[in-house]
């Protein structure tokens, strides 16, 4: 059977991929498909340049909806910014980025871009398409102590996600007092835990804290890498630390590994040295509205999970 147009986009967007950032998301197609065209907020908007027969440049927004102290707004994430080795220096990537925020903001009602860029893409993006640089994503490393709670573990998969996700990840979208949060509604989490070709997530509950997390290794020790940190009620703030001890000894890891900041649920670790923090990652934003001026916008929360890391 021929493919669509937009499959057969998608097989040569995820081939482009795949020579200039190799990941193991990229195996196959499957990945943007389910990036692109499930969000339960919305089909992702995306531009591509072309020479010839030959895809040079690919780049994409996907929605997501965010909870302010003034009701909801529809905002963007900025994601799988690629061009071609040999076509750079072409101009594609600003032409392609002017072009998707435009049609994200009348296409998607979208009130701005949320971005995180490495060290070396920070500054042009800022100059060039207006962005503010909302500062680094802290790293912290946890210790494994002793797990003072009960906390049940489930790998994620799909078994799991059509039986027990409607009951565990349903009513966890709490208000917030100030700042900026990405609503963490049962059909969002759903969705983003169901990623195709990327590392399994592992879902942990306590009395009153969810935490979303996936294995990992650091040289030959194993390690937790935790990307997400859900509070079960609207509390102002909690304790993350026993329950990150559970996902240690779950996952028979000695640390664990965090990147971001949470308003409810602050993480205490150390910063590790520079040369084991993963590369860094900038947080940036642009406004598409006056409602969500760029001056104007704070994040209360922001994790692993609220970007494309995993």
């Amino acid at each position: 059977m021929a493919r669509s147009d937009t499959e057969a986009t998608l097989v040569e967007a995820t081939d482009l991929l795949n020579i200039e950032l190799p990941d193991r998301r990229w195996s196959d197609e499957s990945h943007l498909a389910w990036l692109y065209g499930a969000n339960p907020f919305g089909p992702g908007v995306v531009g591509f340049r072309r020479s010839g027969d030959r895809l040079d440049a690919h780049y994409a927004n996907i929605p997501q909806r965010y909870r302010t102290p003034n009701g909801e707004m529809n905002m963007m994430f900025s994601l799988n910014a690629v061009t071609r080795s040999v076509a750079q220096r072409q101009g594609h990537f600003w032409s392609i980025a002017e072009e998707v925020y435009e049609r994200a903001a009348v296409e998607c009602g979208a009130y701005g871009v949320i971005g995180v860029s490495n060290d070396n893409s920070t500054p042009p993006v800022v100059k060039k398409l207006d962005f503010r640089l909302l500062g680094p994503l802290p790293v912290r490393i946890i210790p494994r102590g002793p797990a003072a709670e009960a906390v049940a573990h489930w790998p994620v998969d799909a078994a799991w996600l059509s039986s027990e996700a409607a009951e565990v990840l349903d009513g966890l979208d709490h208000p917030v007092s100030w700042g900026w949060r990405n609503r963490m509604t049962r059909e969002y989490l759903t969705w983003r835990l169901s990623s195709p070709n990327t590392e399994p997530f592992h879902i942990h509950v306590s009395a009153d804290l969810i935490a979303i997390s996936v294995p990992s290794h650091l040289g030959p020790l194993a390690a937790a890498v935790v990307v997400k940190l859900i509070p079960r009620v609207d509390r102002r703030v909690m304790s993350a630390g026993p329950v990150i001890s559970a996902i240690c000894a779950h996952h028979g890891a000695a640390f664990a590994v965090y990147a971001g900041f949470n308003g409810r649920v602050p993480v205490r670790g150390f910063r590790p040295p520079r040369r084991l923090q993963p590369a860094p990652l900038n947080l940036i934003y642009r406004s598409l509205d006056q409602r969500a001026a760029k001056h104007d916008f704070r994040l209360e929360t922001f994790e692993f999970l609220d970007m494309d890391a995993y």
